[in-house]
């Protein structure tokens, strides 16, 4: 069985990688990094979490430094973007899930996914 990671310890564990390997130093302090990347929109993030542009404005990263550094913010949007993009294929692709996953499905979750991938591709052909 999976676990469930928690986020705060998966950033803080990337950060430690990048403290390792190398020397960082926030450059340019009290200004806003500016992001020109895809933005979040899926809405499992988007309810919990501020946008990508917003997150790295100097005022967001000004109050957040108390819990987190600008670097540590980083990560946590390339973590949620990489997640963005994982809801993305599953609710494209439903039939991608692994089937070591599938066994951890209920009969009515099964069933549910095999309608959506019907529907879909039902949709798909016109």
């Amino acid at each position: 069985m999976y676990k469930l990671e928690n986020f705060d310890e998966l950033v803080a564990a990337l950060r430690a990688a990048i403290d390792f390997a190398y020397t960082v130093e926030r450059q340019n302090d009290g200004e806003s990094i500016p992001y020109d990347g895809p933005e979040l929109q899926h809405f499992m993030i988007v309810a919990s979490s501020f946008g990508v542009a917003q997150a790295l404005s100097a005022e967001n990263l000004a109050y957040k430094a108390h819990e987190a550094d600008a670097l540590s913010m980083i990560l946590t949007k390339a973590i949620e973007l990489g997640m963005q993009r994982a809801f993305r294929m599953v609710e494209q692709r439903p039939y991608m899930l692994r089937l070591y996953e599938l066994e951890k499905c209920s009969p009515g979750m099964l069933q549910a996914l095999l309608e959506t991938a019907r529907e879909r591709e039902a949709a798909a052909s016109g």
